[in-house]
């Protein structure tokens, strides 16, 4: 066997044997996430099936000092029981349990409270592009899709600290004939505030549901790159860009 082969062959096997390795890493590092996953999910459930048994403890203490008398509302022995209360409310706080809105008339849906925490919200860019519209425009409107209430709208609007009082108009589902796609939804917010679409600027980041039906009714575009949604895959020859090129872009109007 000459050297060239003998070298050959121990590359050979050196190269087996480093993807051996490689493979044993692997399998070992999937298998640490794997338990690590397994420890998270069971500390979780853990602490989920702990808060589930408190749950009813504090609707309890809740109820006797909603109900206390009046004579006495200043008894030291209720202020202590008022006084737990608020300590397990603290206490669940810092696990991040919150209490909802639960008040008459309040939108509730689990999967809808939920869905916070699938988002990115920024307040601060929120009000920073608001403000800049307001600057340079006579009405800031929120044309979203008018599936939910008022009060679900409000509720999205509280993720980054804003009311529906900080916009001129709402679209909602108490107040809207059409939803996005069609032209009439827009056409309707013109004929709300008695504006032209030539004066109006649309910024979304949905081809098919904001920028093409605001175009064909004439409106100036925006479309937003954050999040941005294009199923038909379609060019846009647009202004665009993410939150922040797009109220330096406002800005400039």
């Amino acid at each position: 066997m000459t050297k060239n082969k003998k070298a050959e062959d121990l590359e050979k096997e050196v190269a087996e044997l480093t993807s051996d390795l490689q493979r044993t890493r692997a399998d070992f590092e999937n298998y640490r996430k794997r338990v690590d996953a397994e420890k998270q999910s069971a500390h979780e459930l853990g602490q989920t099936k702990s808060v589930m048994k408190l749950l009813p403890v504090i609707d309890t203490i809740e109820r006797a000092v909603a109900n206390v008398p009046e004579e006495l509302q200043d008894n030291a022995w209720v202020k202590g029981v008022a006084g737990l209360g608020k300590q397990l409310d603290k206490q669940l706080k810092e696990i991040g349990l919150e209490k909802i809105d639960a008040k008459p008339g309040t939108l509730f849906n689990p999967e809808f409270h939920q869905a916070v925490q699938a988002t990115d919200p920024n307040p601060e860019l929120a009000k920073k592009a608001i403000r800049e519209a307001k600057e340079h425009f006579d009405y800031v409107v929120l044309a979203t899709s008018p599936v939910f209430p008022a009060t679900g709208v409000a509720t999205r609007l509280s993720w980054i600290d804003l009311k529906l009082s900080d916009f001129d108009y709402v679209t909602t589902y108490e107040n809207s004939c059409y939803v996005k796609p069609n032209p009439a939804y827009f056409q309707n917010i013109l004929q709300q505030l008695d504006v032209s679409a030539e004066n109006c600027l649309m910024i979304g980041n949905d081809v098919s549901d904001d920028i093409l039906p605001a175009l064909q009714l004439g409106f100036s575009v925006y479309w937003l790159d954050d999040y941005k949604i294009n199923k038909t895959g379609q060019d846009m020859d647009c202004p665009h860009g993410n939150y922040s090129a797009m109220i330096d872009f406002l800005s400039t109007i």
